[in-house]
């Protein structure tokens, strides 16, 4: 079993990347960043591997493993940037309003009164 592991490990970790770097390299809009997403493809990576290591009566192919791998990380991503798009917009607009209260609070800015 320890063998098996060995060998299936690094191709779910090595699957996780590569849909990590691709959804990066194409799909730049909607995502956290690099680091992010490729924390969640791992995650999605090793979920989609153990679900087919539980399912399976025998021992799947390295290739089988590396493909599982790269869709459970696809699937992982693109959810991500399906739910929950409009993160980093809502963050930008956070720092936005943040700077605009402190400018306002120093003086720089002043409000207009009605």
């Amino acid at each position: 079993m320890s063998e098996i592991l060995v060998q299936m490990v690094p191709l779910l970790v090595l699957g996780g990347l590569t849909a990590a770097w691709l959804a990066e390299a194409v799909l730049r809009a909607g995502g956290y960043g690099f680091i992010p997403d490729t924390l969640l493809g791992l995650t999605g990576s090793m979920f989609a591997g153990a679900a087919v290591w539980a399912v399976t009566a025998r021992d799947p192919a390295m290739t089988t493993m590396f493909l599982v791998g790269g869709a459970g990380a696809a699937l992982a991503i693109v959810a991500q940037r399906g739910l929950w798009r409009s993160a980093r917009l809502a963050a930008s607009v956070a720092l936005l309003a943040g700077g605009l209260a402190a400018l306002t609070a120093t003086g720089a800015v002043r409000r207009r009164r009605s």
